[in-house]
């Protein structure tokens, strides 16, 4: 019983601990190499990449409705 006290306390200590490192990095710079910045950059650009494919089909569409 006490071991798992420790481990559960040892966890709940690791979690906190990087918790906060997390939120102080972010608080000192928002966009600092991380794993999660990296990947909502990266989808922002696939978002505004597929919208420009889309306005360019359409364009296509058009022009071949037109002939």
């Amino acid at each position: 019983m006490t071991l798992f006290l420790l481990l559960q306390s040892s966890f709940l200590h690791n979690f906190i601990y990087t918790d906060f490192l997390f939120h102080y990095n972010n608080y000192i710079n928002p966009f600092k190499n991380s794993f999660f910045t990296f990947i909502i950059i990266n989808f922002k650009k696939l978002k505004m990449i597929n919208e420009e494919i889309r306005l360019l089909r359409e364009k296509e569409e058009k022009k071949k409705l037109r002939n």
